[in-house]
């Protein structure tokens, strides 16, 4: 009985890690869109800001749901859904800081063109 709670509980605290990465990659994004455009923001900051926050209570929600006994049969599904959203959220990090930092674009046009005269 003991290992069986002690599995609960590491498998409770990734779970709850990869929310706080979630969380945060999320908040990140946010700070590094409003940076890179500004009062340009597409949708502007504050409807941002209500559709991040929304999907950061969803993915809370859904943890909380788990935990409560309401889908704990989903346990696959929800590890599932985490490692999904936290490659989405990563990947578009990497996208964003691309979009803003010089180095990383012309590192990119380098590849680019390295690639073209590899390829004839």
């Amino acid at each position: 009985m003991a290992i069986h709670l002690d599995l609960i509980r590491k498998k409770h605290m990734t779970t709850i890690s990869q929310l706080i990465a979630i969380t945060t990659l999320i908040l990140l994004i946010l700070y590094m869109t409003w940076v890179k455009d500004g009062e340009h923001m597409s949708p502007p900051l504050n409807r941002r800001l209500v559709i991040d926050f929304s999907t950061i209570a969803v993915f809370w929600i859904l943890e909380l749901l788990y935990w409560l006994g309401m889908f704990g049969s989903y346990d696959k599904e929800l590890t599932w859904i985490l490692n999904a959203a936290l490659a989405f959220f990563v990947a578009r990090l990497f996208q964003l800081i691309g979009q803003i930092n010089p180095w990383f674009q012309d590192l990119v046009k380098f590849i680019k063109d390295r690639m073209g005269k590899e390829n004839k």
